[in-house]
């Protein structure tokens, strides 16, 4: 069994009860487990194709929430929660961007607010208000990059319904977004499930 599987089951069983763990892809130690990802840090160089420095907080906020910026520390097992209300939001399932300014590079952290709030997570005034002045990157997504995300992150698992949830919260939020968008790629992937 993965050591890093094996430490998370003893962090917190309130957190991880009856939960089935999942190690996705061991080269890079991506750990999966409700809707949290625990990944190395890793600040991103757009310009320079490469990994950077920085800090705890740097990394946590290149995150898309503070959920999900929550980090763990392999060797002592130690959950370090830089932002300071990451754990908390785990625990309320409340959806909060850990910086919004990412939205420019990286626009499929907005598609990911959707995935949640379809899922039963709550989203507070600040957040959708985020969504809503940011949504118009979503337009720099390619086609197979919104089917990408539409497939392996809604549809394999959530299935019609929950690409129909996520079709409709996207659609109350941008409706000329979504036929303009996301419209083809939704029914691409929507036609291909049985």
């Amino acid at each position: 069994e993965n050591e890093l599987v094996r430490q998370l089951d003893e962090l917190d069983s309130s957190l991880l009860k009856n939960e089935k763990h999942k190690v996705l892809n061991k080269m890079i130690g991506l750990v999966t487990f409700r809707d949290l990802d625990f990944t190395p840090i890793h600040l991103h160089d757009k310009d320079l194709g490469s990994l950077k420095g920085g800090t705890l907080k740097d990394d946590a906020k290149s995150r898309d929430f503070t959920m999900n910026s929550l980090q763990l520390d392999p060797v002592t097992g130690i959950l370090v929660d830089a932002t300071g209300i990451g754990l908390k939001d785990v625990e309320q399932r409340k959806l909060r961007f850990a910086d919004e300014s990412v939205f420019k590079d990286s626009p499929h952290y907005l598609l990911r607010y959707f995935k949640f709030v379809s899922r039963g997570y709550s989203a507070a005034a600040p957040t959708r208000m985020a969504v809503l002045k940011n949504l118009k990157y979503v337009k720099k997504l390619s086609s197979l990059r919104i089917e990408k995300f539409l497939q392996r992150q809604v549809a394999e698992k959530d299935g019609k319904v929950g690409l129909d949830k996520f079709r409709d919260l996207f659609v109350s939020m941008d409706k000329q977004l979504w036929q303009n968008k996301m419209e083809a790629s939704y029914r691409k992937v929507r036609g291909a499930l049985k």
